[in-house]
């Protein structure tokens, strides 16, 4: 668990000032790299822990990125409205939890 948390917070400090698509393009095969090659011998609760350490990563990477804006607004452009743990990329159809989106869940 250490190693993968090390290296999720690598990549998003060396992401810092990209955008969010950029962000969702290099987490997403890194997670779900991860995740599949630990799915039948890792416990939920770890899954909820890096699932909680994700939502915390791309939460501050948003924060770093408009350090002007509020935390609602931070939370509602790249969170959805419903402050769901899924990073998802600005524009139009960004449904999360739908094929092709671009969201990753955090």
């Amino acid at each position: 668990m250490r190693r993968i948390r090390e290296r999720l917070r690598t990549e998003v400090r060396a992401l810092r000032g990209a955008n969010a698509p950029a962000v969702l393009r290099r987490l997403t095969p890194v997670v779900r790299g991860w995740s599949a090659y630990y799915r039948t011998v890792v416990s939920s609760e770890v899954f909820s822990a890096l699932d909680s350490y994700m939502w915390k990563l791309t939460y501050k990477w948003a924060r770093h990125a408009h350090p002007n804006k509020s935390r609602r607004w931070v939370r509602h452009r790249y969170f959805g409205e419903f402050n769901s743990p899924v990073l998802r990329g600005p524009g139009p159809g960004n449904t999360p939890g739908l094929p092709g989106d671009g969201a990753v869940a955090g």
